[in-house]
């Protein structure tokens, strides 16, 4: 599907999808970009960057030792080298301890200035959005989603899962949480490897019935994912790209489920295209 439309259209197509209430199921899917919207966080690349000097690994013996870490990581498992989560593997095999305390401080007292998360929250509430796949590592949205009258079932891990059965709405963060740094993806024994419960929820997410995936500021390219949405997503599910960015999205679910980006800029904020999602939303909470 082509995305020749402006955004306003995409928005009201969007809209009139999310009417069809029963009939499908809406999902967000968050990333990095999210939280650099609503609180500056840095991205993956500038804290990656941050990282790597506090662990003195820009210069001297520790950029030698680093560089190696990374060339066997690329060359072993066809990992991106500049990727912002190959860095932090290649970080965690050399000094886990200093990399979990820098990588805390660096997400620790955020301040938010932006309402994306609150409206974000508010959906969820509303019940317009049914779950939500969080892959930053900060708790921003934790904080807001704690703040909001329905009971959340949240999941990080499968031990998450050893006493409860998952229910509506969703809160899913498959690569972790920093106030559980244990869970942290580049912190796992078991760096590469989903775990199967987790995997299983989010496979059934979207095998149910059709899905509006909204994906907002994150890169739907990593091999683990991709394939489960593409396996799982049933046919007439669509994705709708939040991001100033496009390219966005693995070719082969951009061929099958693409609906269109809604680009994120100035005169289109996050905020303001999350709250056109509902009537009166930009008065009530913004």
């Amino acid at each position: 599907m082509t995305n020749n439309k402006s955004n306003t259209e995409i928005i009201a197509s969007l809209r009139t999808a999310i009417s069809q209430g029963s009939n499908r199921r809406v999902v967000a899917i968050v990333g990095a970009g999210m939280s650099f919207d609503a609180a500056n966080l840095p991205l993956g690349k500038e804290l990656a960057q941050h990282l790597i000097r506090k662990l003195d690994c820009d210069r001297g013996q520790g950029k030698i030792i680093f560089e190696k870490k990374i060339n066997e990581l690329e060359r072993k498992f066809n990992l991106e080298r500049d990727d912002f989560k190959t860095i932090l593997f290649a970080l965690n095999q050399m000094d886990s301890k200093s990399l979990m305390h820098h990588f805390q401080s660096a997400l620790s007292h955020v301040v938010p200035h932006s309402n994306s998360y609150k409206l974000l929250s508010a959906l969820v509430e509303k019940g317009i959005i049914n779950a939500v796949l969080n892959f930053n590592f900060d708790e921003i949205l934790d904080s807001e989603l704690d703040k909001i009258r329905k009971s959340i079932c949240a999941v990080v891990t499968d031990s998450d899962l050893d006493f409860k059965c998952p229910r509506f709405p969703l809160y899913i963060k498959p690569h972790g949480t920093v106030s559980r740094p244990e869970t942290i993806r580049f912190a796992r024994a078991d760096y590469y490897r989903i775990e199967p419960k987790v995997e299983q929820i989010i496979r059934d997410l979207l095998t149910e019935k059709k899905t509006i995936i909204l994906l907002i500021g994150f890169r739907l390219k990593f091999f683990d994912f991709t394939n489960i949405f593409y396996e799982s997503l049933v046919p007439g599910s669509e994705i709708f790209v939040l991001d100033p960015d496009a390219d966005v999205l693995d070719g082969i679910l951009r061929d099958e489920f693409f609906a269109g980006q809604i680009k994120v800029d100035s005169e289109f904020s996050l905020s303001k295209i999350l709250g056109s999602l509902v009537p009166d939303f930009l008065t009530a909470y913004v």
